[in-house]
Parts: structure tokens; C-alpha cells; sequence
């Protein structure tokens, strides 16, 4: 069952005309948004800019400033929202413990399923939730690739992967959804090859963490200033 600190820091997102999904996290009492950085692939760092989160069913303008953005493979962008956008539920954010063959949970929005803003949820609408297994982790320059063995759809780049160390029931997250790794499938036609091919959705999710960024706003603070929201 996934808690209200994940549920209650997850939210749809716009940036021009691309929807997806992001996610609040709190540095040293100051509260960020991070999102996939294709998401928000027309902003550059340092840059002030409005997105949209979807509230009480309609698209409301955030002024925000890029705080950091990973290289564009890493997919990860780090937002300074100019107010507290959730409440200050605590949610770790960490790949310490994380297990190969362990089941993760991510979270996001998309089209293929409505959104109805719900009054329990202040006004935003209730993220929907998947599941997997955490088939396989790389790592370069010290930060974390994830590949979830799960199935993955249209919307949900930018959202949260949590999971539970062994033996705990508290959620960390782990990093953020960048989308799911493509297999080629030949067209057939009669029984014959046609020569053209489509990319399938493999079930396999690929997500960043974001180690780095965290570092950085932690050095060079600039989200919202943490209150009682």
C-alpha cells in the first residue's frame, strides 16, 4: 500500500505541450520539484519559467526556477517552486538498500485514465500507481540507472520509483521514471516479412536517480522555504 508521503508529493505537470508527472522533495527545510528533464526539455538552468500543475481539474501556473538538470541521457531536472507546492511529509530520498529482485512501486498520470481531483487530496488528483520488480541497476559517475521489470505508459516520465528496504515499511525513492526501453517487432503481412518494424513497449522501465542534483541544492539552496502546509 503506497503511503501518503508518496501520494500527497506526486502531481501532473505541463510545460508547454508536454504533460507528465513530477514530485516534491525536501533539502535542509527547502522543498524541490523533480520531473524527467525531457519533460521540461525547453528550460535551461539557472532559467525563471511557469509550468502547469493540474489542480481542482484545471491547469494552474507555477512560477519556478531550474535549479539543476542532469545531462540529457540522465533525464532529471530539478525545480525551485516559488511556494511550498506539498505538504512536508518526510520521504527519503536514497537507493541505500535498494535490492536487485525487490518490488518497487512508481507513480505518475496519464491519459488513459481519468483524473478527478479529490477534496482528501487537497484539490489534486490521486496519482495512479504501478508496480515491479527491480531487475537490474548500473551506475556512472556514481549515480543510479534502474531498469524496473514492470509495464510503463505514456505520462508517467517525471514521476517518483519507491520502494521499502527489507525488513521496513517506511518508502524511500529511489529516482525518477525517463520512460521504458523500446523493442523492435517486424511487421508481418501474410505470414511474410514485410520489411518494417515497430518499437513495442519492452516491460522493461528505465529510471535516474538523482544523487547528484540533490547534492547540488543542498549546496546552493533556492526552493521554497518549508512551512506547515
Amino acid at each position: 500500500m503506497i503511503t501518503t508521503n508518496v501520494i500527497q508529493r506526486t502531481f501532473r505537470l505541463k510545460s508547454g505541450d508536454r504533460a507528465g508527472s513530477c514530485f516534491t522533495i525536501d533539502v535542509e527545510n527547502k522543498q524541490y520539484v523533480i520531473t524527467a528533464r525531457h519533460v521540461v526539455c525547453d528550460l535551461r538552468v539557472g532559467a525563471v519559467a511557469s509550468v502547469e500543475v493540474l489542480h481542482q481539474d484545471v491547469w494552474k501556473r507555477l512560477g519556478v526556477q531550474v535549479a539543476w538538470l542532469s545531462d540529457v541521457v540522465t533525464d532529471v531536472a530539478i525545480l525551485s517552486p516559488e511556494i511550498q507546492l506539498s505538504p512536508s511529509h518526510g520521504l527519503e530520498h536514497t537507493t541505500a538498500h535498494a535490492t536487485i529482485g525487490q518490488q518497487v512501486y512508481f507513480c505518475g498520470f496519464t491519459d488513459l485514465v481519468p483524473q478527478v481531483s479529490a477534496k482528501i487530496n487537497n484539490g489534486f488528483p490521486f496519482a495512479v500507481v504501478r508496480q515491479g520488480i527491480l531487475a537490474g541497476m548500473s551506475f556512472e559517475d556514481g549515480e543510479a540507472t534502474l531498469l524496473i521489470d514492470g509495464h510503463n505508459v505514456p505520462g508517467f516520465s517525471g514521476g517518483p520509483v519507491v520502494f521499502q528496504p527489507p525488513g521496513q515499511r517506511d518508502f524511500r525513492v529511489a529516482g525518477v521514471v525517463s520512460g521504458y526501453r523500446f523493442e523492435r517487432k517486424p511487421v508481418m503481412c501474410d505470414g511474410k516479412d514485410t520489411g518494417l518494424y515497430i518499437e513495442d513497449n519492452s516491460g522493461l522501465v528505465v529510471a535516474h536517480a538523482f544523487k547528484q542534483g540533490v547534492e547540488h541544492v543542498r549546496a546552493n539552496p533556492s526552493g521554497a522555504e518549508i512551512g506547515t502546509s
